[in-house]
């Protein structure tokens, strides 16, 4: 076989060959040819070819193993035989015309072996199969290139391309489907506020309207009360002018009276100043008559001489009666140091009791939050309330001892009175010491005048005897006339008094009457403002009446225009819901079209797998794929008519929301307006207010009525002197209790130290819970350890233990020593040590589950109060639940007693008897055995 680059050689004989294609060439092409059949072929066709193909293979090797044994003939001929350049060239000829017409065949058998589907993907059809077989085979021939693209793959490019357009625009319509209800709920939601807003609105606006009628009605009666209080007022003031003149009238003739009392009573002190001038001559003769008895006074010193003697006895016993009193007055003084420090002592027992009645107090509150806690059940223990019962039992014991506080307070009280007499009699008697003091130095001085005197008074005291009598008369005379003086000096300034009386009260009268013509002026002038106030205010409540009332009618109006957009958007909403309804139905119905749609998708893939068995319909199927492009073009098309019909919708949905957005606005300015004129009305109300206080005040101090400032003061002075007294009752009713609480404090005293004891017991008690937790939790472990032991070393039926126990344990040993010796830590050993461990620990758990709370033993009432509030109390609840779980381990401990109770004899006698068991006998019976335990423990 030659290759394409080589030339055949002309023969001798000069007649030209024509040069046919190499087979390596046609089967290039032949496999080119075959790999874009492939391609464009379907699977099956792809299969059937692969299936020909190795026929093909298998004929052919049967030619070439047919070939073989005639080419190693010919080449051991040529071998034996030598041949001729002429005979080769021949023998070539013939080779290669043999091979030109196999070929010629292979081409010819290859294109009546052209399946139809070829010929359609390559032609577009395939019914005039000879033709297109033909035309084929003149293509392979002449080594034209044919068309390789298939006929069916750009209509299934286009159906593929608008199976997504359609997917796009369903998910659109989904999307703005989703829009539409989102923005149909949310008008749905503005409209319910907007029902709502209006509701209200209208309820506070019949609420506005009433509240109005009722201000008008109640100004229009203050106005009636105000115009019949004038008229009263008018008529007072009438009255009052009337008796005010008729008083001036009395007045008047009541200070002519007085001139003339006073001329009469002028003309009396005259006579009496001229008996006065003749008692002072007389007088004046009795002074002349005194000297010439202090002559006769000298014979009265003599008497003196002798009383002086008397006064030396006198003063010496006066001397001794003032040491008697000084002594007197040490020990007074002595006496009142020690009530003085007694007093000190009291008054710090006072500050003492007062800090601990703030103790008291402290520790009472304690108490008190202690009793609530504990009828709460946030403090959870008996026993705190068995103390608290002997806590209340000492209260009551301390209470029973008030009668002696309040015994003590009496003696207390007693010798305050005490101390204050001794000390006004400590005074007294410092007052007479004084006394007694300055009559001594007089007593001293005049004894160098007696000496003096001695000698007149022998002379005086005849005189003064003749004159006693004398004096005596004279004495009662300068008495009566002592008092006559006095007498008219009284008058005189009775007379002086009613003087100054009779001008004050004319100058008031004058300044009163001024002062009434000046009120009358003023409160004429005030009368016309306040009726010009009361008719700007009456014209202002008219305008704000009106203003109202133009409110009122507006609101009125844009309710109504509330209602109607609420019925219009009503219908709206029942539109839009229709719609939404169909277009949810239209929405189904297009999902279900789509669902066929793909369906009919598949079944057309599954026709192009079978286009064998589909060729005689090959023909109408376009028509048919025209048809339902065109259903489905018109059904996009609708999809999109409703699309824009829906953002038609939203557009005209969004108006009215604006619409309605303005409409809120406006109310909102309404509201604000008024808000505005009620708050004027508000302060002209006030205002009216203040007008009928203040027309009140000036017609009561018109009247009389109201009460001076001064008058008030005292008024307050007075009420605040009785607060004092009520406050010094209270002091003194604080002191008692302050005495009372004295001994309170050492009972809180002792109430703070039994509570100080019982934290410090809780604080025991939550550790010792604590510890036993974890204790507990610590034997749980033990007991799970030594329960899989003592089931791994139960006998089994043939006496031997289930497991090998391993040498090497993961169990907890508490009692074991460091020291022990290596022979003893054998498997025996270990489980005789956790079952005697397991027995003592759950001896120990039930002593402490049968032991009871000893407080409980002493208190039975606390408990039995405690056990009826079991439900209510959540500490007790707390105690039931441990309660429960000690119970829980009870059981427990009972169930692993019954479990390792029997089983520690077995134990013990197979550790005794069969101490090399536990390593003996078969790997298979000890892999049972493991098995069974495994089973068993999972059990």
């Amino acid at each position: 076989m030659r290759s394409r680059s080589s030339g055949m050689e002309a023969p001798d004989s000069g007649c030209l060959q024509v040069k046919q294609p190499s087979k390596d060439y046609q089967k290039d092409k032949e496999e080119g040819d075959s790999i874009e059949d492939m391609i464009k072929k379907s699977p099956t066709t792809v299969e059937k070819e692969k299936e020909e193909k190795v026929e093909d293979g298998l004929v052919r090797a049967t030619v070439k193993r047919s070939q073989k044994p005639a080419g190693e003939k010919c080449r051991k001929k040529a071998g034996l035989m030598q041949l001729s350049k002429e005979e080769l060239l021949h023998l070539l000829g013939i080779m290669e015309g043999e091979v030109q017409a196999r070929e010629d065949i292979i081409h010819m058998l290859k294109s009546e072996r052209t399946r139809p589907e070829s010929l359609e993907a390559q032609y577009g059809s395939a019914v005039p199969i000879t033709p297109l077989q033909a035309l084929q085979r003149d293509n392979m021939l002449t080594c034209n290139k044919t068309r390789e693209d298939d006929v069916y793959e750009i209509p299934m490019m286009e159906l593929d391309r608008l199976e997504e357009k359609h997917r796009e625009t369903y998910r659109r319509m989904l999307e703005q489907l989703l829009l539409a209800e989102k923005c149909h709920r949310r008008t749905v939601n503005e409209l319910e506020s907007e029902k709502r807003k209006h509701v209200d609105f209208m309820n506070k606006s019949d609420d506005f309207t009433n509240l109005l009628e009722h201000e008008r009605e109640r100004l229009k009666k203050l106005l009636e009360q105000e115009k019949a209080y004038q008229a009263r007022k008018d008529k007072d003031h009438s009255r009052r002018l009337e008796k005010v003149r008729e008083e001036l009238v009395k007045l008047k003739s009541f200070a002519l009276m007085l001139v003339d009392e006073r001329q009469l009573h002028i003309d009396q002190i005259d006579q009496q100043s001229q008996k006065i001038m003749d008692l002072s001559k007389k007088l004046q003769e009795r002074d002349q008559h005194l000297e010439s008895v202090t002559s006769k006074y000298k014979e009265d010193s003599q008497r003196i001489q002798k009383l002086e003697v008397e006064l030396e006895h006198k003063a010496a016993k006066f001397s001794q009666e003032h040491e008697d009193m000084t002594t007197k007055l040490s020990s007074q003084e002595s006496q009142n140091r020690q009530l003085r420090t007694k007093l000190a002592g009291l008054s710090r027992r006072i500050e003492e009791l007062e800090e601990s009645n703030k103790a008291l107090q402290k520790s009472e509150e304690d108490l008190q939050e202690l009793r609530d806690k504990i009828s709460r059940g946030e403090c959870g223990n008996s026993s705190l309330m068995a103390e608290l019962e002997t806590l209340r039992k000492r209260v009551l014991e301390m209470e029973g001892k008030d009668e002696e506080i309040t015994k003590a307070e009496a003696q207390c009280k007693e010798l305050r009175r005490k101390l204050q007499d001794e000390e006004n009699h400590n005074r007294e008697l410092k007052l007479e010491i004084e006394k007694l003091q300055k009559r001594m130095a007089d007593l001293e001085k005049l004894e160098g005048t007696f000496n003096v005197s001695k000698s007149e008074c022998t002379q005086l005291h005849a005189s003064l005897e003749r004159e006693k009598v004398l004096t005596k008369n004279l004495t009662k005379e300068l008495e009566t006339v002592k008092n006559h003086v006095k007498e008219l000096q009284c008058a005189e300034s009775r007379l002086e008094k009613a003087e100054s009386s009779l001008k004050d009260d004319l100058t008031k009268l004058k300044s009163f009457t001024v002062i009434l013509v000046d009120e009358r002026k003023n409160m004429a002038e005030r009368i016309k403002q306040e009726e010009q106030k009361s008719e700007d205010m009456s014209k202002l409540f008219k305008a704000e009446q009106g203003k109202v009332m133009e409110i009122t009618e507006k609101l009125i109006e844009e309710s109504k225009k509330l209602l109607k957009l609420k019925s219009e958007m009503e219908t709206k909403v029942s539109a839009l819901t229709k719609e939404k309804n169909d277009l949810r139905t239209r929405l189904a119905c297009e999902e279900e079209k789509q669902n066929d749609l793909n369906a009919k998708v598949k079944l057309m893939q599954k026709r192009v797998d079978c286009l064998e068995e589909a060729e005689r319909r090959s023909r109408n199927r376009p028509d048919v794929d025209k048809a339902r492009y065109a259903d489905e073009d018109n059904k996009v098309k609708e999809l999109t008519e409703e699309i824009d019909r829906l953002k038609n919708r939203l557009k005209q949905l969004e108006v009215v929301e604006g619409d309605l957005m303005k409409t809120e606005d406006e109310y909102d300015m309404l509201e604000k307006k008024f808000r505005t004129e009620q708050d004027k009305a508000n302060v002209l109300s006030q205002l009216l207010e203040e007008m009928k206080s203040q027309i009140a005040r000036n017609k009561a101090i018109e009247k009389g009525e109201a009460v001076s400032q001064e008058a008030e003061l005292r008024l307050r002075c007075k009420m605040e002197e009785a607060k004092t007294r009520d406050l010094q009752a209270d002091v003194l009713a604080l002191k008692e209790k302050i005495h009372e609480l004295m001994n309170k404090e050492d009972q809180l005293s002792q109430l703070q130290v039994d509570y100080t004891v019982l934290q410090k017991r809780l604080i025991e008690e939550q550790d010792k819970k604590k510890s036993m937790s974890q204790q507990i939790l610590h034997l749980t472990k033990e007991l799970e350890v030594t329960k899989r032991y003592s089931r791994a070393l139960r006998p089994s039926m043939n006496g031997r233990r289930i497991v090998d126990v391993p040498l090497t344990s993961t169990a907890v040993q508490t009692d074991a020593h460091t020291n022990e010796a290596l022979e003893e830590e054998t498997p025996a050993v270990f489980i005789r040590k956790s079952v005697l461990e397991e027995n003592h620990v759950m001896s120990n758990l039930r002593q402490k589950g049968l032991k009871k709370p000893a407080v409980l033993d002493r208190y039975p009432p606390a408990s039995a109060e405690l056990g009826m509030k079991k439900s209510l109390i959540p500490w007790m609840k707390k105690k039931e639940a441990s309660a429960d779980a000690q119970d829980a381990l009870d059981k427990l401990t009972y169930k692993v007693n019954g479990d390792a109770s029997p089983q520690s004899p077995r134990v013990n006698h197979v550790t005794k008897t069969r101490p090399a068991t536990a390593y003996k006998g078969d790997s298979r019976s000890s892999k049972q055995h493991c098995h069974i335990g495994d089973h068993q423990s999972s059990c």
